[in-house]
């Protein structure tokens, strides 16, 4: 009975093993993609911009709007349960665009960062979202960012508020302001590049400037 009690244990343990192995890895992940999202997360290959399907209503309506909606979606892949496809996406983000844009497009579904996912690529889909943002297009960002930015800013405001802001700042970037301080711009760029020259020469690696 000794012997059988001791066989059957070594066998529990046996089991624990790989189980033990498998939660230490979605610790892992799970850590890995709080640390993404808390601390932002930039794509950098090309012109690539994410957004989720919920958001992508007028303001006025993503109230009343759930994700739930039947909506048309591009064609792509939803990948494995919660994780998605965020594990290829973050070990190599370029292999990963490149791979779905020659089998989907420049526009495709995907499920990164736990979340259901659009992703659009190029210039006119860019020039969509920018002209877009706080009109038919609601952003969201990781809570670090709004609270270190602030929730009224541009980046982080939607509807009305996005509007007034925009009023607001627009007006500095209207050809007569921008003449007035492009002087000083200038002045100012010119100053730190001499700067720079005279830094890395001291070193014995700078260049010249022109």
């Amino acid at each position: 009975w000794k012997m059988a009690t001791a066989a059957t244990r070594t066998q529990r343990k046996r089991r624990k093993k790989p189980m033990m192995a498998m939660m230490a890895m979605m610790v892992m992940i799970t850590m890995m993609l709080t640390f993404k999202s808390c601390h932002g997360f930039r794509v950098g290959f090309h012109k690539l911009s994410l957004f989720h399907r919920k958001h992508a209503v007028p303001h006025r309506r993503a109230a009343k709007i759930s994700c739930s909606t039947e909506l048309p979606l591009p064609p792509g892949r939803s990948g494995l349960p919660f994780l998605g496809e965020t594990i290829p996406f973050l070990l190599n983000t370029e292999s990963f665009v490149r791979h779905k844009l020659n089998k989907y497009g420049r526009i495709y579904k995907s499920h990164i960062l736990g979340k259901p996912s659009v992703v659009l690529n190029g210039v006119d889909a860019m020039k969509f979202l920018a002209q877009n943002q706080g009109r038919t297009l609601i952003s969201t960002y990781p809570k670090s960012v709004i609270e270190l930015l602030g929730p009224n800013v541009l980046p982080n405001s939607d509807g009305p508020t996005h509007e007034r802001a925009r009023q607001v700042i627009g007006k500095a970037f209207t050809p007569s302001a921008v003449a007035s301080y492009s002087q000083y711009i200038e002045q100012v760029c010119v100053r730190y590049a001499q700067k720079w020259r005279t830094l890395g020469g001291e070193e014995g690696g700078g260049g010249e400037f022109e």
